[in-house]
């Protein structure tokens, strides 16, 4: 675990926990996701990627209440912030004055924006986030078969 971080998640990560089973314990075990003063941070777009997923997968009333219990066990941030903007602004900047120019979903530029604006690590299962130095965006990936870190 890193002291004193703050950590955002990505919805694979909230999907990888709300399914449980030993990669969600481990991935809870490594970044202090239970304990009160790691309370992770989600993005409102990841809120809304995992209501969609669930409704599109048809989970049932466990999953449905787990996903109910991460959100009320996190802090959502819901609100489009002038810091969210800027941060998105100079995010797909990057990715596009990068050569080759870099292309990766509209939403997952909104939850590194809010990562970067709350100043947290963005914990993401994807490479997505890897076009991103950690001098732009602070972020760690995880391995989606182990849950565990995986070094870049």
């Amino acid at each position: 675990m890193h002291s004193r971080e703050l950590y955002l998640l990505d919805t694979n990560i909230l999907i990888l926990l709300i399914r449980g089973g030993e990669k969600a314990q481990r991935i809870s075990e490594t970044y202090g996701l239970k304990e009160i003063q790691y309370i992770p941070l989600v993005s409102v777009i990841s809120k809304a990627e995992i209501l969609a997923f669930a409704l599109r997968n048809n989970w049932g009333q466990k999953k449905l209440q787990a996903i109910e219990i991460l959100l009320a066990n996190s802090i959502v941030i819901d609100t489009l912030s002038n810091d969210i903007i800027l941060s998105y602004i100079e995010l797909d900047a990057f990715l596009k004055n990068k050569k080759p120019a870099k292309t990766i979903k509209q939403n997952d530029i909104w939850i590194a924006a809010t990562a970067k604006a709350t100043d947290s690590i963005l914990l993401a299962a994807d490479n997505d986030f890897n076009y991103f130095p950690v001098t732009i965006l602070k972020h760690e990936h995880i391995d989606i078969n182990t849950g565990k870190t995986k070094i870049n």
